[in-house]
């Protein structure tokens, strides 16, 4: 049984903790490649499911009609984006390795930089060519917290069936 290993072996923090002895210094490569890895893969789990929406949903679905209702702006665009979100948080987290993944402070930034970043980004980039209503951003703030808490969720499920 190895100590610290998490939900593996039991015990510890929900993310584990390394093994005394299994540092930097024990593995191949360095937390940096790790992370860089983890954000690779978000990037293009983002960028491919927001693709796949952006084509099914915005070439059929959408209508100046349905843009101007909660209703169908939440089914047309907040939930599509939070699960997009939410696959892309799962990807990273779940390509963040061990035993890197033991510190949650770094497992937590691995996961949800790129969906918070993307974000950001998207706020500057929309805010700056339309007037976005204070309900536009915190339903997109919304969606976006959703989906990080999903791809985390999901994320902690996983480990916990090993």
């Amino acid at each position: 049984m190895e100590i610290g290993g998490g939900h593996r072996s039991g015990t510890g923090h929900p993310y584990g903790a390394p093994a005394p002895g299994r540092g930097n210094s024990g593995t191949r490569g360095g937390a940096l490649p790790a992370v860089l890895r983890s954000w690779a893969a978000g990037i293009v789990v983002l960028l491919v499911a927001q693709l796949l929406v952006d084509r099914t949903l915005g070439e059929f679905a959408l209508t100046p009609e349905r843009v101007e209702s909660l209703g169908w702006r939440m089914a047309l665009f907040h939930i599509p984006a939070a699960l997009c979100v939410a696959s892309a948080t799962l990807a990273a987290a779940r390509l963040h390795r061990e035993p890197f993944r033991g510190s949650p402070a770094a497992h937590l930034t691995a996961a949800l930089t790129v969906p918070l970043a993307a974000y950001g980004a998207s706020l500057l980039m929309i805010g700056s060519r339309t007037d976005m209503s204070a309900q536009g951003i915190a339903l997109s703030g919304a969606a976006t917290l959703a989906g990080c808490a999903a791809g985390m969720a999901a994320d902690l499920a996983a480990d916990s069936r090993f």
